[in-house]
């Protein structure tokens, strides 16, 4: 997962644990005045969200369950604030709770869900203030106020779903331009490949993963560069790398090592499999017909293999890959060469 998702989620864990408190504060006591003073009415629902309350603090804290743990919030306060509405709660005062609703809705759940949350509500509570059977509705409200109710709880609800909303893009807005400011912090610019900092990222995942490596390097780059110029060569290795690519699988690696030498690993793979890949890449290179300017280019491809193993660390199959490579180099070039002591 990534890191700023995980700081998030933490982050709204944390809240939602101090919402629990809170809610544990304003419900407890009030439950307990409304019972002391026999009004069993309110005093007993308020105790019975205080429990289900400390219930869900304590889920929430031993599943992380981020999802539940807010819809049982949300629940319970749909709940409570339609018990306040038709009751009045304290002094007739119940209403001036609703308000709050599509703050700690959207809050918990964002704008689609909350927005779900808030009309059924408002569809329910205005069966309770306005339809018809108003000898049920136990709160005694005029009709001036219970007009006031609606249009406080829609201009709320309007607040608190443009500052959800400007919120979550700027959040998204920002994770957006994370991942573009990491994709190109570890990417070569030039082919997309991995570059040496990407390597980097990935190196504890694959220090411990057996596989093949492949060490590339394009036979007689300098002679392009000198012959037909940097912007040449430039040329050459994305059209080598986007043909790598093509080739490799999803979980390979391919990292632009340095110049025109090309770093290859493939996960999960036997020497067997791995000689065939790395033959499938040296003859597709070799199959490129690179236009130029007008000009028809080819190029080959020197490719050393070493195989990563309980034995065989990462880095040790890296430095005899490259080992193998020079081999391929000296036998002729457009070769593959597999690590061997003796050759070396």
């Amino acid at each position: 997962m990534d890191i700023s998702l995980e700081t998030n989620e933490l982050w709204k864990i944390n809240l939602i644990h101090l919402f629990n408190l809170i809610a544990l504060l304003f419900t407890i006591p009030l439950s307990l005045n409304s019972i002391f003073s026999h009004q069993f009415n309110i005093g007993l629902p308020l105790l019975a969200i205080a429990i289900v309350i400390l219930l869900n603090h304590y889920y929430l804290k031993k599943s992380k369950d981020i999802n539940t743990a807010s819809h049982v919030i949300a629940m319970l306060f749909f709940t409570l604030m339609l018990y306040l509405a038709y009751t009045g709660g304290v002094n007739n005062t119940g209403s001036l709770w609703i308000s709050s609703f599509p703050i700690i809705v959207f809050f918990l759940l964002g704008l689609r869900k909350g927005f779900i949350y808030i009309l059924s509500f408002l569809v329910l509570v205005s069966i309770i203030l306005f339809f018809p059977f108003e000898s049920a509705l136990k709160a005694d409200y005029t009709y001036a106020y219970k007009l006031r109710i609606i249009l406080s709880f829609l201009l709320i609800t309007f607040l608190a779903a443009m500052y959800e909303y400007t919120n979550a893009k700027s959040f998204n807005n920002m994770q957006k331009l994370k991942e573009e400011l990491e994709y190109s912090s570890t990417r070569d610019y030039l082919t997309s490949l991995y570059n040496r900092r990407g390597y980097d990222k990935k190196i504890e995942k694959l220090k411990n993963t057996q596989g093949i490596v492949l060490m590339c390097d394009i036979d007689y780059f300098k002679h392009i560069n000198d012959t037909y110029g940097h912007h040449a060569g430039d040329f050459i290795l994305q059209q080598v790398a986007t043909n790598v690519k093509s080739i490799l699988r999803d979980d390979d690696i391919a990292v632009r090592w340095g110049g025109e030498e090309f770093f290859i690993f493939l996960p999960q793979t036997d020497m067997d499999d791995g000689y065939l890949v790395a033959e499938k890449i040296r003859k597709s290179t070799e199959s490129l017909i690179l236009d130029y300017q007008g000009k028809h280019l080819t190029v080959t491809f020197s490719i050393g293999l070493e195989e990563v193993t309980q034995d065989i660390t990462l880095e040790n199959a890296i430095t005899n890959a490259d080992n193998a490579m020079y081999l391929a180099k000296k036998a002729g070039r457009n070769t593959v060469s597999i690590y061997t002591k003796k050759a070396v």
